[in-house]
């Protein structure tokens, strides 16, 4: 991933920034939200579920390249390989080993277990509404419609597609008053399989609809699991056309927003990244590789200036620090250091984010370590005695400093609406091991 810091300041920088909206723009801004009255900043936080970090490098994303430019991007790390656990950290500023929920996908829990949900760790949108925000969160990823934590301290928690997105922002944004800020979360389902890219990213990308016509819902693993190399490269195609999709659909929710996008902070990135034939992998299943844990962070209208490498789980300290709320949170801009993933009991660490220590077995101190500035696609594993104690000097200065929690599943089952929920995202019935990848 290419890092910068580039700040725009002062009048020059309004200038830019009101370029940068009205060509990206959809439509007039003077259709949306009135300029805000309200004393404190206004809060963004957007959310492109399954977007890894060196995605939008190959892709035509002139929306979220006008936030870097207008702003910060650096390299972040998701706690997490998967939505659950990694969006509580990202919304409670811990880390999994801290909240303790590290459970795997529904169809591999104990028989007669469920999800429990997290109560006792605070939420930014809960510190944002005790701060006198408006908390509004819209989701595409039907995954949070269970309510696990993530949804308390919100007015507002509704479920949309990213389709129907602009239409759930516009009903759920008439409950924002000119004199009180703006807390606004969405999530996108993005590039998270089944993928179903429009004609015109899909055409860009040399998508071949033909192939994609046979699945009535989109692509899934499931549908390319141990099938030909030309499965591989539609499903790579149409991954990436589906992120130039989002990019534009993100586009069309700022004239929503009207005039308070001019000076509010607004942050964009994901909850985890993507395999994509690496390791004969596809998707985002129990595996810890570079490819899931490092994600895309774009930040515009902070002072604060980002880290070279940060957790996301930073991203409630960067909020409230940015906008003027006195808020402790267990992570910070300062603590985001060092760089960790859990999955499953499985660690990944990293000192700076080029040289990774992987323990894939939750039972053994084996690591295997690799340096992905030099391996991107983690081939090569190193085995000198300074580079495995540096990461295992790593990983025991952050254990010392983070307590582990346990937390324990609930009695009962899956409901049948869960279920077909999990389905249609292809969590059910996939093993996390594709074998030959097509």
């Amino acid at each position: 991933m290419r890092l910068f810091h580039t700040l725009v300041p002062g009048a020059a920088g309004l200038v830019l920034l009101a370029g940068i909206w009205s060509s990206t723009s959809c439509g007039s801004k003077s259709k949306g939200l009135p300029a805000s009255k309200a004393p404190q900043q206004d809060v963004i936080l957007i959310v492109i579920d399954t977007l890894r970090g060196d995605a939008i490098e190959r892709t035509h994303t002139p929306r979220l390249d006008a936030l870097a430019k207008a702003g910060q991007q650096t390299l972040a790390w998701a706690p997490s390989t998967w939505t659950s656990p990694s969006t509580l950290s990202l919304l409670t500023g811990t880390h999994v080993r801290e909240h303790g929920w590290d459970f795997p996908f529904p169809d591999k829990l104990e028989p007669g277990t469920r999800y429990p949900k997290l109560k006792d760790h605070r939420t930014l949108a809960q510190v944002m509404k005790k701060a006198g925000y408006t908390t509004l969160g819209v989701y595409a990823n039907p995954m949070l419609s269970r309510k696990l934590g993530w949804e308390r301290g919100f007015d507002v928690w509704r479920r949309s597609s990213d389709y129907k997105m602009p239409q759930r922002l516009t009903k759920v944004l008439r409950r924002v008053k000119q004199d009180k800020p703006l807390f606004l979360y969405v999530h996108y389902l993005g590039p998270h399989q089944p993928l179903n890219p429009s004609a015109k990213a899909g055409a860009r990308w040399e998508v071949d609809f033909e192939f994609l016509a046979q699945f009535d819902e989109g692509l899934k693993r499931k549908h390319i699991k141990n099938g030909t190399q030309y499965g591989k490269d539609q499903y790579y195609r149409a991954y990436h056309a589906e992120v130039e999709d989002i990019d534009r659909r993100m586009g069309k929710i700022w004239p929503l927003l009207g005039e308070r996008l001019d000076d509010a902070l607004v942050i964009v990135t994901s909850d985890h990244g993507e395999m994509l034939g690496e390791h004969d992998v596809f998707g985002h299943g129990s595996h810890m590789w570079d490819q899931l844990t490092r994600v895309p962070l774009i930040v515009k209208g902070s002072a604060v200036l980002l880290p070279e490498v940060m957790s996301t789980t930073a991203i409630p300290d960067l909020v409230t620090r940015s906008v003027g709320i006195d808020h402790t949170w267990p992570e910070d801009i300062e603590t985001t250091w060092p760089l960790v993933s859990q999955r499953e009991g499985m660690v990944a660490v990293s000192g700076d984010g080029a040289l990774r220590g992987i323990w894939f077995d939750p039972d053994s101190r084996d690591v295997e370590v690799y340096n992905v500035e030099d391996d991107p696609e983690e081939t090569a594993r190193l085995v000198g005695i300074p580079d495995r104690a540096e990461v295992h000097m790593v990983r025991q200065l952050f254990e010392m400093t983070r307590p582990a929690r346990v937390v324990e599943a609930e009695q009962g089952e899956l409901d049948d609406e869960t279920k077909s929920l999990l389905e249609e995202l292809g969590y059910m019935g996939v093993d996390d091991n594709e074998g030959s990848a097509p």
